[in-house]
């Protein structure tokens, strides 16, 4: 049994191992991140500027194009 283990983790701990699974998580964190980057960087160019944050909710009515 302790052998079973010492097995498992010098595989799965091995720091080879452990490189190439968080290149793998980076690699997805950055497929999401980067487009959503992108968008903010290019709203703000364009003018974009986000209300400031308050305690009160403004709700719009919504129009009726009956």
């Amino acid at each position: 049994m302790l052998l079973e283990c010492y097995i498992w983790c010098w595989i799965h701990l091995h720091p080879g191992y452990v490189l190439r699974k968080l290149a793998k998580l980076l690699g997805l964190a950055a497929l999401v991140l980067l487009p959503l980057l992108y968008l903010n960087v290019d709203m703000a160019r364009k003018g974009f500027t986000p209300v400031s944050p308050s305690t009160e909710l403004h709700v719009d009515k919504p129009e009726t194009g009956y």
